[in-house]
Order: C-alpha cells, then structure tokens, then sequence
C-alpha cells in the first residue's frame, strides 16, 4: 500500500501526543563517521559504535526505510524550579537528575511513537528510542527537529535541551520538510559550569569525565571526581541549568514523579525497595548498589551530620561500596581514632586503601 502525508499532518498528529516533530531522508552527515572514528582512536567513544553499520545508515536497522520521522518528547516541570544542580549540599538531600524523576522515557516515547504510527495508519516502520544503535541527535539535527548545543544536546525551540528524543522509521517519503525554530546561541555557558572540564569546549564532551556517566558507571568512581559530585546521586543537569534558554522555556506535564531523595533512606535501602520505587523510573535498569555507592559520596561532601549514615555503609558486604564509604567517611572529617578503628576492622585491601588517605 502507497502511503503519502505531508510533515504537517505527521507534526499535527505528534502535537496531539505531546511530541515535536520532524522529518529527514535517511541519511546520516558524511562527517559523522569520521568524527566516531577520530573519537574511537582518542578512546573517548566506545569502540562498537565504529563497527556497527546501524550507528551510521538507518537502512541497516530497517531495510526499505526512505525516511525518519524524528520526534522530541519535552519534560522539563511544570511545578516551580529553583534550578539546584546538586553541587552544594542541601541537608541530608540528594539530587535526582530531572530526566529520571518521572516514568522512564524509554516506555513513554517508545508508547508514543508506537501512537503516532496507528494515528498515521501505518503497518510497516520501526521506533527507535535511545536504546538503539542509530546516532540520534544527528539524525534530529539532519531533519531540522534542533540544532547541537554546545553542551552536546539536542535543543529543541522552546524547550532547549530537556527532551528526549526518539525516532520512526518509515517506508514513504515525507514531503515538506522544514526546520524547527530555536536552538542554541553559542554562549557557551555550559562550557564554563562544567564541573568538571567533561566540555573540552563547544561540542567536545570526554565522557568519563562527564558527571551524569560516572553516576551511572560500574565499580569506582575516581577519587578527584568525588568532591565535584556534590550530592547528586544520578546524573547531572548543571550544562542545562546553565543554558540561558533555562529562564524561558516551556513547561510541559511529564508523567510520573519521583519521591525527593533522603540520603539517609538510600544508605539503607534493600534491593527490593530499589525496585518498588525506582523500578519504573529510567534509573531502574542500574540497582540499588551504584545509588547506594553515589549516596555515601554524597553524604561524604555533606560533612559531619552524615557521619552516622556513612558509618551503616561500612558494614555493606559489597567492596565497591565499602570503598566509597571509606572515603566518606574521612571526607566528613572523621577523627583519626574513628579512622584507625574502621582500618582495623576492615580486610579488603582497598577499602583500607580509602581509608590510608585519610590517615
């Protein structure tokens, strides 16, 4: 069957399902490849994203595509935001990137997409939403749903860079195309508040610096990050918050919600509560373990108040995260007799390695 609709019909049908729309032949930059490439040798880009074709031709993940539907799913509050980044301590909380606070955006964009191919009464296409190998921010870029921030986001007209972002992929031509309007100004804001120099400058982000992936990543998280943490226990929102775009952006009803973040409560918390509260949140995926870990960084950078809940992390049977409780612990401004105790008691090297600093 012949399918023919015009990108106003298919931005008509986003709109009623909260989604900003757009739409480019699929194709991807000449230069994209050889940037991944450059960024694989720099060992600054995993090196799968050099092997897999998926991650520069579309057609590789769907066969007979002739053109991707971008869309872009805003999500920042609409309930009053002061704008905390988590860089500095705020009591015993601890600070929840604003893309994890709802339910997790994987399902919702892939349910809307999912929508917005039975409202156009299509039977053949893909939705892709993150998850994918497909190189999405430069496929939105390509079909005019944003223009690349500085920071390395997407930003999207008036919601700037608070969208997710997902893609159909379709196997008819859409006609019409035509750019979104907004996008950023090269201020450069965002290079200036990293915190911890991840934006090299414009459009150069080093992952394992970036704060957002250390709160996400396996094992242990390097000591001269620790204190630029802060209390954020997952992900990083200061690139954004400092986006001049952050005073006049549009405020939309995310689904979800998330309860604030009681350090004290994460120390504690059971494999089973992680579940029961984070499991439908877009944190679900990583355990209770690595928000247990991030906490006790965070309650380190409190200060003394946190001592008690640091000194709980210490019995945890999990090395990793008795590393980070060790240093926390020290952090705080433990006395050296409490130090020496915790030495004492403690068999694995390095947890007592942690504690060595300290001492």
């Amino acid at each position: 069957m012949s399918v023919s609709l015009s990108i106003e019909t298919i931005r008509a049908a986003g709109r009623e399902l909260g989604l900003v729309v757009a739409a480019a032949p699929p194709e991807l930059p000449p230069r994209l490849e050889a940037f991944l490439r450059a960024k694989a040798r720099a060992g600054e880009y995993p090196a799968f994203t050099e092997r897999d074709p998926a991650r520069r031709s579309p057609a590789a993940a769907f066969p007979g595509v002739r053109s991707v539907i971008t869309a872009a799913l805003p999500y920042w509050p609409t309930e009053e935001d002061d704008g905390w980044d988590g860089s500095r301590p705020r009591g015993l909380r601890g600070f929840l990137s604003r893309y994890c606070r709802g339910l997790d955006y994987h399902r919702v964009l892939r349910e809307r997409l999912t929508a917005l191919a039975g409202r156009l009464g299509l039977t053949d296409y893909l939705v892709q939403v993150d998850a994918s190998p497909l190189e999405e921010r430069a496929l939105a870029e390509a079909s005019g749903l944003g223009s690349y921030g500085a920071n390395c986001l997407i930003h999207v007209g008036p919601y700037g860079p608070w969208v997710f972002l997902g893609e159909l992929l379709v196997t008819f031509e859409v006609g019409g195309v035509s750019p979104v309007e907004g996008g950023c100004r090269g201020c450069l804001e965002c290079v200036r508040a990293c915190p911890t120099g991840a934006l090299r400058g414009p459009f150069d982000l080093v992952p394992d610096r970036c704060l957002s992936y250390l709160t996400q990543m396996r094992g242990t998280i390097p000591r001269r990050y620790r204190r630029a943490l802060g209390v954020r226990v997952f992900g990083c929102d200061t690139c954004q918050l400092s986006c001049p775009s952050f005073k006049r952006l549009n405020r939309v009803s995310y689904p979800g919600s998330s309860p604030r973040l009681d350090l004290r409560w994460l120390v504690d918390m059971s494999s089973r509560e992680f579940r029961r509260v984070w499991g439908p949140s877009a944190i679900g995926w990583r355990g209770a373990g690595i928000l247990k870990r991030n906490a006790l960084v965070a309650l380190g950078n409190v200060g003394e108040e946190a001592l008690p809940y640091i000194r709980r992390g210490l019995e945890d049977p999990r090395p990793y995260v008795r590393r980070h409780a060790a240093w926390a612990l020290g952090a705080a401004g433990a006395s050296r007799e409490e130090l020496k105790r915790a030495y004492a008691r403690e068999a694995d090297p390095t947890v007592r390695g942690e504690l060595e600093l300290w001492l």
